[in-house]
């Protein structure tokens, strides 16, 4: 319940969101390793979007779906907690792994030209490669969005979908990165 929170519109505010098959509560998934240093660095609001109902429980082209779903959901909360996207959103700033850097983008279409920064890590590849902007992670869904490529020789969205895009080490594969399946997740 949003009311028994501790959110404050005067902090940044940080939105994460997983991937296809993440959680919450993995403790190396974009969430638990985020929170954690956010908060040593400064007083924030972070909310984690977890969605893992929908993102394991079927099948990643029904994911594909339901994110649309997902993102719209989250723009009702948002326009909740910003009453209206008039109090703190200055410094709101969506970030997405994956299939989640997708739901970002699609949060930010619904809230066309106000959302401030979004970050897309790894965005998936399949089921978006051949999209149009419209259905997937793209420059205009926010003011400012900056994109990591670190996966695209597997299942990572390969193409330059941002004001600002990097490949590390070439973007295909990073060192030190073990392959598995729960690895791999897109």
């Amino acid at each position: 319940m949003i009311e028994s929170t501790t959110y404050n519109a005067l902090n940044p505010t940080k939105v994460l969101v997983h991937g296809w098959l993440g959680n919450t509560q993995e403790k190396s998934g974009v969430c638990s390793y985020n929170v954690k240093s956010y908060f040593k660095v400064g007083e924030y609001n972070v909310i984690c979007v977890d969605w893992k109902q929908y993102s394991t429980d079927i099948s990643y082209k029904v994911a594909t779906v339901r994110a649309k779903h997902i993102a719209h959901d989250i723009a009702k909360v948002l326009k909740r907690i910003t009453y209206d996207m008039t109090e703190g959103i200055d410094t709101l700033h969506l970030i997405g792994h994956s299939m989640g850097a997708h739901i970002v983008g699609f949060v930010g279409k619904e809230l066309t030209n106000q959302i401030p920064r979004i970050t897309g890590l790894d965005p998936a590849k399949p089921e978006y490669e051949d999209k149009g902007p419209e259905d997937r992670l793209y420059i205009t869904d926010a003011h400012f969005v900056d994109v990591m490529h670190t996966n695209t020789a597997k299942n990572g969205f390969e193409k330059s979908i941002g004001h600002i895009d990097f490949f590390p080490n070439g973007g295909k594969t990073q060192p030190g990165c073990k392959s598995s399946d729960k690895g791999n997740v897109f």
